[in-house]
């Protein structure tokens, strides 16, 4: 456990000093400001379609921090070499990987609450803010976040075995899947390759709470919890996947 802790600890000082990672949270900070400005723009409901934006800009800011700096974080150490020298040490390849996934998902929790304490702040400049509202953003940060985990997992595990552009455009490919299984499911019907994939990949549109928010409805707690236990249970199955085949790996020196 101290050897987790202590890579988990090594890799948030990584982060806090890696460039993509302070362009990914300018880029989320931008996005949440002038996605306020965007919905002032429209004719419609201009204060819904505000926080839609906001929340979609967050949405995305943070499935790019899962997937590019999973990559950057874990990927470098494999093509750069270092991690041969770390793993001479008495550590497990199953301790190095966990860690660096523990470092990151703790940097990013942090940046997801600086960004929902930034977006309430944003909203209250202009608008009312109700109980139910208040606690509907913090849900949907949090399922957001959830998500995020998921894709993290997922980058983490397809990082094991593939570079970094094959890495990134897969993780890619399995955010867009997992929210369009709808859409396949019509167009690709009676597939049978579809149909095991379907069962296999992560149902990330269950996260998607954005709606409901900007109406200020709250998901039952019981949905909450069963959508917690559903983003560990597929978090966990794809680092155990990632581990399975990292321990697997020849790794150069």
């Amino acid at each position: 456990m101290n050897k987790l802790l202590s890579i988990a600890a090594t890799a948030v000082r990584e982060l806090l000093y890696e460039r993509v990672f302070y362009i990914l949270l300018a880029f989320a900070v931008v996005g949440v400001v002038f996605s306020n400005a965007l919905g002032e723009l429209t004719y419609a409901d201009q204060a819904k379609l505000s926080l839609d934006f906001m929340l979609a800009g967050t949405q995305m800011s943070l499935v790019l921090f899962s997937i590019f700096v999973g990559v950057g974080l874990f990927q470098r150490e494999l093509t750069s070499g270092s991690v041969a020298m770390i793993l001479s040490k008495p550590l497990s390849r199953a301790t190095f990987l966990l860690g660096k996934f523990l470092g990151q998902m703790t940097v990013q929790a942090l940046v997801v609450v600086a960004l929902c304490l930034l977006t309430i702040f944003m909203w209250s400049l202009g608008q009312g803010m109700s109980a139910n509202l208040v606690w509907s953003i913090i849900q949907a940060f949090y399922l957001c976040y959830l998500e995020s985990v998921v894709l993290a997992a997922v980058t983490y595990a397809l990082a094991t075995f593939s570079g970094s552009m094959t890495t990134g455009a897969c993780a890619l490919s399995f955010f867009f899947l997992g929210h369009y299984r709808k859409t396949f499911d019509l167009t690709l019907t009676g597939g049978s390759v579809w149909g095991i994939a379907e069962k296999l990949l992560p149902n990330l549109e269950l996260f998607n709470v954005k709606t409901l928010a900007t109406y200020a409805f709250l998901v039952p707690p019981v949905e909450v919890f069963w959508l917690t236990v559903y983003a560990a249970v597929c978090a966990t199955l794809f680092l155990l996947m990632g581990i399975v085949i990292f321990r697997e790996r020849d790794i150069p020196t």
